[in-house]
């Protein structure tokens, strides 16, 4: 699969570890290094997936030049210095989502990309998705009719409950950063809402939005933290077609009865829900109930990578990144766009305005 690529990973966390590294060894991809600070991290998952070089300077992994293409999966803080120096040091760069803290990064990202021939691709690519491909059709083809409105749940435990942070002895797991600005559930889950809803019904002119603190300390082991960003958010998007959206997000429980990521749209003549299958790591389900039918129409999709893949966790990050390295070797565009990704940090703007000044804001896709 990665022909000439040499491929290496910065950030050695859990979705590296349970949405990157099982899928890319299921489809052939050999990776020539691995990059984190905490140094068991990089040596346990590199024994483990055979790759034989490993870092815990990054600058040292840019300078290695049989590296021509890199994985950004480190703390959404850091996406923007560290994508910042992998273009500026010749390499093929995708960076998981959140793709920057600001528009202005990301549309400088894209601008050095574009000067320097490279391929950039931002994830979440939820477009790439089969479930999500039959679901712009269906809009696309107006099956649904004048779209009213959306809604869509995000709803998690915290960052502290992954497995593959339970080892409290290694301080360079602490989740701590997903509680600080920068972080947070709207940049960590939210963000999958954002890009599908863009990508399905178009570009958002005007939001509206809460947040709170429900809790404001968190527990990792012995440690304490502060919660010093919002981790519960209530958002109203206003589209340019006339069409309204709800997105909730938020680091609590997990709903009983609906699935992480649901969305449902409804229209004057039909309407859909997008969900992950419950007991299935990577299967969807769209279900349609058309006005002028007695019968609700379901459809069942994979991730599109296949069983295996779709039997583990967080394919869909797999399939960004599989069609990242396709696009680097054919020279494509990436279907995880950093176009569609810009647009979504400047929602996510917007939203933090929004919040910020009790007001609607008006969304600017402007540089």
């Amino acid at each position: 699969m990665d022909g000439n690529l040499s491929i290496g990973i910065v950030g050695c966390g859990s979705i590296t570890e349970i949405g990157i590294l099982p899928h890319l060894a299921l489809h052939g991809v050999s990776l020539e290094a691995l990059c984190d600070i905490a140094l068991p991290r990089v040596e346990l998952l590199a024994d483990q997936y055979h790759v034989p070089k490993r870092y815990t300077d990054y600058q040292k992994l840019l300078d290695d030049p049989n590296i021509n293409a890199l994985i950004i999966a480190s703390p959404i803080t850091l996406h923007y210095q560290q994508a910042y120096a992998a273009l500026t040091a010749g390499k093929h760069v995708y960076v998981q989502k959140t793709f920057t803290e600001t528009s202005q990064q990301a549309y400088e990202l894209i601008d050095i990309a574009q000067n320097k021939n490279l391929t950039l691709a931002a994830s979440p690519g939820q477009i790439l998705l089969p479930v999500m491909k039959k679901a712009a059709e269906l809009i696309r083809n107006d099956y649904l009719g004048t779209i009213y409105s959306a809604m869509s749940v995000n709803w998690a435990p915290g960052h502290e409950y992954e497995p593959s942070r339970q080892d409290t002895s290694i301080p360079a797991l602490n989740p701590n950063w997903y509680y600080q600005p920068g972080g947070g559930p709207l940049r960590d889950m939210g963000i999958y809402a954002l890009h599908t809803l863009i990508s399905l019904l178009g570009d958002v002119e005007e939001v509206f939005a809460y947040a709170n603190t429900p809790v404001a300390e968190k527990t990792w082991g012995e440690s304490k933290i502060t919660v010093n960003t919002p981790d519960n958010y209530g958002i109203n998007l206003k589209f340019n077609n006339g069409a309204l959206a709800q997105v909730v997000t938020g680091f609590c429980s997990m709903s009983a009865l609906v699935e992480w990521g649901h969305i449902s749209i409804v229209g004057s003549t039909g309407a859909m829900d997008i969900r992950r299958v419950p007991g299935f790591g990577s299967r969807y389900e769209l279900v349609v109930n058309h006005n002028c039918s007695s019968e609700v129409e379901r459809y069942s999709f994979g991730s599109g990578l296949g069983d295996a893949s779709d039997a583990i966790d967080e394919a869909h990050v797999a399939l960004d990144i599989l069609d990242f390295l396709t696009a680097v070797k054919n020279k494509k565009k990436p279907g995880a766009s950093p176009n569609t990704a810009v647009k979504a940090i400047a929602l996510v703007e917007a939203i933090e305005c929004s919040i910020d000044t009790r007001q609607p804001v008006s969304v600017s896709y402007k540089k």
